[in-house]
C-alpha cells in the first residue's frame, strides 16, 4: 500500500531523497496499523493536535517528514507525544 500511495501522490514523489525514506517508513507504519488506504489518506490530511493542528501531509511537504515518522514510531511504542 505504501508504494501505491507514493505513486498516487505526486507531491510525495518530488521530495528530497532523505525525505522520501522517512515518508516511505511512515506510510508503512500507517498501512500496518490502519489496513485501509482511505484511512491512511484521511490520517495524512487531518489536523493533528500532536503536530500543533497541522496536517501530517503539510508537515511532510514542509520538509519535516522525520517529525511525522517519529510521531508514528513513538505512538506504536506507546510513547505519548
Amino acid at each position: 500500500m505504501a508504494r501505491s500511495l507514493l505513486a498516487e501522490q505526486p507531491e510525495l514523489r518530488r521530495l528530497p531523497r532523505g525525505q522520501r525514506s522517512a515518508v516511505r517508513r511512515s506510510l508503512v507504519m500507517l498501512a500496518g496499523e490502519l489496513k485501509d488506504r482511505d484511512a491512511v489518506v484521511e490520517w495524512l490530511n487531518r489536523g493533528r493536535a500532536d503536530l500543533g493542528m497541522e496536517r501530517p501531509i503539510d508537515v511532510i511537504r514542509a520538509g519535516r517528514a522525520d517529525v511525522v515518522e517519529q510521531l508514528l514510531s513513538d505512538a506504536l511504542k506507546g510513547i505519548p507525544s
